[in-house]
């Protein structure tokens, strides 16, 4: 526990919603079981409905013995619930902020932390009720968690961070991208950087491409309004699919956590834009139908709640990139996601140059649902002949109990980082434009195209073009 002696006073904005009953509080739940949290840390949650304490805690109870990572206990739990108390007031109304602001006055020299688990048109409107009724004195500290999407494109996350910084400055901004609480993640760096069999080949001598994908079997939900907004180009590849990239291609970055920002973000700006009379070489879109997903057939995206019936969103992306930088020069990289597919998986997939006509080495970085890293390579056939034949070793992180039991979930690793200040787990705002200055460009290129997504069954890998569009080798590797 590196939790400081000042007071910790965490306020959670949005704390009768879905996010905070199926993250937040579980995540609490296993920091306190860990003994992460300090008995200087107060959790205020914040909601219109009507509970009091008691109600509220009765209300979390199944909440948490659902999601919470580590066995339920009665003694946790009511260790974790003398941390808490519960605020009714509409955070819309600035006159009901008086009562933070009374709340606030019993703590001298804090660390205020705000989380909004509310929609991002909120944020500047509680920054502003904060500071306006007085809770922001200078005696404190104060920083702000706040989740995506950071804007629409470029010009609106920029609004939002201007109205952000008229209350906040940006080190006090903790952008969450809960890809980058992930155990996984966090090990890239460690593969790539403490091993010299990658360290000396992780270039364009070596690798012949690399491929970053992100699938799921769920459709969208409940988020279809959302959804119908953002697509998967947003909703995934502008935020979580380019944080691994940068993670997975980024310069060894220095203990300085702005080194790792600026490493990651360079690689970002160096990404080649692509122009509209080029896309169809490096994208594809497509919209989930009417499927089948573990034997149980679904609607397609179009007949799902909230879904306009002649929706063009895509559900499905797939897009070629190469980055100009000079390690990675000539190496394509794919970057899929989708909705509806026929598996629930994150990975991030290294090919390596064949040698002669041999099977290619190939390193798999498993991000979830299981953790691990799984390598293939050549060895000899045991017996009389040279018959060279494919093997493999394989570290399942997560297969192993103990492993499952120490490793933390994304949102408690963010929570514990953010009540100790540390940014590094966290999207820099260079980053953010960086990330918005690519999409931006491409989906004005796929504007001008006209391109329209494909459909593809639920329960399907994607659309049939894409068997055209990855290499060939990247489905034998699948299948074997």
């Amino acid at each position: 526990m590196v939790i400081g002696k000042h007071p910790i006073i965490f306020t959670v904005f949005g704390g009768t919603g879905d996010l905070t009953y199926r993250k937040l509080i579980p995540a609490l739940y296993n920091l306190k079981s860990a003994k992460l949290i300090a008995e200087n840390v107060k959790i205020l949650i914040v909601g219109r409905r009507d509970f009091d304490d008691q109600t509220y805690i009765e209300h979390i109870r199944p909440w948490v013995e659902e999601f919470a990572r580590l066995p339920f206990g009665e003694n946790v739990f009511d260790e974790l619930t003398e941390h808490m108390q519960y605020i009714k007031m509409d955070f819309t109304n600035p006159e009901d902020y008086a009562v933070l602001h009374e709340l606030y006055g019993q703590y001298q020299n804090a660390q205020f932390l705000y989380y909004y688990a509310v929609a991002p048109e909120f944020f500047p409107m509680i920054s502003n009720n904060l500071l306006s009724c007085g809770c922001m004195d200078d005696q404190s500290t104060h920083q702000v968690m706040i989740e995506k999407p950071f804007g629409t494109d470029g010009a609106s996350a920029r609004d939002l961070h201007d109205q952000l910084l008229k209350v906040f400055d940006e080190k006090s901004i903790y952008r969450i991208d809960h890809y980058l609480g992930k155990e996984m993640i966090q090990n890239i760096m460690s593969i790539r950087f403490n091993n010299v069999l990658f360290k000396n080949v992780w270039d364009h001598r070596s690798i012949d491409y690399i491929a970053i994908s992100a699938f799921e079997t769920v459709g969208v939900e409940n988020r279809g309004a959302y959804y119908e907004q953002a697509g998967a180009i947003k909703d995934m590849l502008q935020n979580h699919l380019f944080q691994i990239l940068s993670v997975v291609l980024m310069e060894e970055p220095t203990k300085d956590v702005q080194s790792l920002f600026d490493h990651q973000t360079d690689i970002i700006r160096k990404i080649k834009p692509i122009e509209a009379k080029d896309i169809k070489q490096h994208l594809i879109l497509g919209q989930y139908q009417r499927g089948s997903i573990d034997g149980k057939e679904v609607v397609g995206y179009t007949q799902e709640k909230n879904v306009m019936a002649e929706s063009k969103t895509e559900t499905f992306v797939a897009l070629k990139v190469f980055v100009e930088h000079p390690s990675y020069k000539d190496i394509p990289i794919y970057l899929q996601t989708g909705k509806r597919t026929d598996q629930r998986s994150t990975e991030v997939l290294v090919v390596f140059k064949a040698v002669k006509d041999q099977h290619p080495n190939v390193l798999t970085i498993r991000i979830s649902p299981d953790e691990g890293v799984y390598l293939k390579f050549n060895a000899k056939k045991p017996g009389n002949t040279q018959e060279i034949v494919e093997v493999s070793m394989d570290f399942c992180q997560s297969c192993v109990y103990e492993n499952r039991l120490n490793t933390p979930e994304a949102y408690e690793r963010l929570l514990f980082a953010a009540f100790n200040k540390d940014k590094s787990l966290f999207t820099d705002w260079s980053m953010v434009m960086a990330s918005w200055g690519f999409i931006d460009q491409l989906n004005e290129a796929i504007r001008q195209s006209k391109m329209m997504p494909l459909p593809y069954p639920a329960g399907s890998h994607g659309p049939e073009a894409l068997k055209q569009f990855l290499p060939e080798s990247y489905f034998i590797i699948k299948s074997g």
